[in-house]
């Protein structure tokens, strides 16, 4: 999948990078598994995902916005900003006992 996503070695310096991006990708979504069920939880989480979300779109922009696969990411990443705004709104509105 890295190679082919990539296109580097998985092997290689570079690859073990992209594969350990892959194991941190794997932990944010398994911690917002548990803010579905944690009410409390979606506040952190929702900082944790806007700034990976972000931080990607910032970076594919001043690397010239390239095609291929981080083109793909890129739109799939901006999708998500409407509606992981609408996640940070009501984690952090003030809940009414």
């Amino acid at each position: 999948l890295v190679e082919r996503l990539y296109g580097v070695s998985p092997t290689g310096d570079l690859g073990v990078l992209i594969a350990h991006r892959g194991a941190l990708f794997l932990a944010i979504f398994a911690a917002c598994v548990l803010a579905v069920f944690d009410p409390p939880a979606r506040r952190a989480l929702g900082i944790v995902v806007a700034t990976s979300v972000i931080g990607f779109l910032v970076l594919y922009l001043r690397a010239g916005a390239p095609s291929g696969p981080l083109r793909t990411i890129a739109i799939v990443d901006a999708a998500a900003l409407l509606p992981l705004a609408f996640v940070i709104v009501a984690a952090w509105r003030p809940q009414v006992a």
